[in-house]
């Protein structure tokens, strides 16, 4: 990997330096404008880190990046998944399961934070959690949703144990009333513990304790008029944008979730005319 040319030397570089070449020829390519370029190189946290990198004198590893997310706070590991995106788009580094990889990450981070519950929160994530985020995550697209879904496990894992070893309790002694009144102590989020004190309870670390599923608002709906006044609007009021019609209709009619609409391609909608009536606009 070579690293930016200084600007305080005199020395000319071998390097084509940006602010040589003229408007609309970046080295970057024809997607990356020379003023944006440089604005990135001056401003950006990610191109710092870069140059840290680099000045390493030799090419970063993915150990690396995890050896400086693992010490910071939340925004700056973000930043350095975005800067090992762009390693990996330009093949510097090779690819890797990132799902896999960030909640390990996020378990080491929150052991090191808590290292008294290390004996149950590692074989609970490498044996529990791990397995099923990879089952139910084949596509990068919901690597994301499995990653918060794995981290929200985590953390309520975490407060919970803590929570009753601040009353002199080791998980063994939790009884049914204990876990009753630390659920009804605090936001709904906390009956996500519901997977690990199931966990525990197989593993023969605790007794059998019952967390319900997390409650769930009750839905709130369009009554019949509504409904049908939308779904005119739709089809029918030019001065929306087309692919706000298309998909407020497809919603309106089949009932599919928005992600779902959202991945559809443009193909899979089409205009029939029927005898005798002219195409909807």
């Amino acid at each position: 990997m070579t690293a930016a040319p200084s600007t305080t030397s005199s020395t000319p570089s071998s390097t084509p330096c940006p602010q040589r070449r003229a408007a609309g020829s970046s080295p970057w390519g024809p997607r990356w404008p020379t003023r944006t370029v440089l604005n990135w190189v001056r401003n950006s946290h990610s191109a710092r880190l870069l140059a840290d990198l680099a000045a390493a004198e030799r090419t970063p590893t993915h150990e690396d990046l995890d050896g400086l997310a693992r010490d910071v706070g939340r925004g700056d590991a973000q930043t350095i998944d975005y800067l090992r995106g762009i390693l990996v788009t330009y093949q510097v580094l090779p690819e890797r399961d990132e799902l896999v990889a960030r909640i390990e990450r996020h378990l080491a981070r929150t052991v090191k934070r808590h290292p008294e519950h290390a004996l149950l929160l590692s074989p609970y994530v490498r044996w529990s959690l791990l397995p099923r985020a990879r089952r139910a995550s084949p596509r990068p697209a919901g690597s994301k949703h499995r990653i918060r879904w794995a981290y929200t496990r985590i953390n309520t894992a975490v407060a919970f144990l803590t929570a009753i070893r601040e009353q002199g309790l080791g998980l063994a002694d939790v009884t049914q009333h204990q876990v009753d009144a630390w659920l009804a102590d605090a936001p709904s989020t906390r009956y996500e513990v519901r997977d690990f004190v199931v966990w525990a309870a197989h593993r023969g670390h605790s007794h059998p304790l019952l967390v319900p599923h997390r409650p769930k608002k009750d839905p709130v709906g369009l009554n019949e008029d509504s409904h049908w006044e939308l779904l005119h609007q739709c089809l029918t009021d030019t001065a929306l944008p087309l692919d706000v019609r298309a998909a407020g209709a497809v919603l309106l009619l089949f009932g599919q979730h928005l992600a779902r609409i959202a991945a559809l391609p443009i193909t899979s909608l089409s205009r029939r005319r029927r005898a005798g009536r002219a195409a909807p606009p």
